[in-house]
């Protein structure tokens, strides 16, 4: 009897920590159809909860004149914005498009419209967030990948989703992992940044 006790309270524990994605942006769905592009069996309900925390707001002070609107993301009563390529440069070519010069350590951050820096998160070159989109007034959802190892030691593409909800003093992250989407190589084939999207706008 106490096994089975013992196994249930793992088995609900698994569930609360193993949680998975109830609400995602309609602007976002694109960025799952093209990692579906390679592996089918992608879906929003195969996500897994991997973890959770909270961090205090920041309220920075910060100057937004370096930072390209083209990457900003408002909110929908215009109070906050967030940026997902902080440190990105834009080079214009002399047939009118742009070339994009990505900052080496990808960063989130979210900012309202008083210039205070609220929330930043820093990731290295093997991983980062492609896109943001604001599911509502207080919270972002973004999406991204990790690259690392699968279990034969192969060099694979991992998929995030992370949620940041915004509170009175902190912001709340959940990140949900789909583990080994896909190879390298096959990330080379498919287009999950949002200006990687736009041949009309950028070389």
């Amino acid at each position: 009897m106490k096994k089975i006790v013992a196994l249930l309270l793992c088995m609900l524990s698994g569930v609360a920590l193993f949680g998975q994605i109830t609400k995602f942006p309609p602007e976002l769905i694109w960025w799952i159809q093209e990692t579906q592009k390679v592996n089918r069996d992608i879906e929003l309900s195969k996500f897994i909860k991997t973890d959770y925390v909270e961090i205090v707001i920041l309220n920075r002070n910060v100057n937004r004149e370096r930072y390209y609107p083209v990457f900003m993301r408002w909110n929908f009563s215009a109070s906050r914005f967030a940026y997902c390529h902080i440190g990105t440069e834009l080079l214009k070519e002399k047939n009118g498009m742009y070339r994009i010069l990505y900052d080496v350590d990808s960063a989130v951050q979210i900012i309202d419209n008083k210039n205070n820096l609220l929330f930043e998160e820093y990731y290295g070159s093997s991983s980062g967030i492609d896109e943001v989109a604001w599911l509502r007034d207080d919270e972002i959802v973004g999406v991204g990948s990790n690259i690392g190892n699968d279990a034969k030691g192969n060099i694979s593409v991992s998929l995030i989703i992370k949620s940041y909800q915004i509170k009175l003093d902190k912001v709340s992250v959940t990140t949900y992992v789909y583990k080994n989407a896909f190879s390298n190589d096959e990330r080379q084939n498919i287009k999950m940044k949002w200006e990687e999207q736009r041949s009309d706008y950028f070389n």
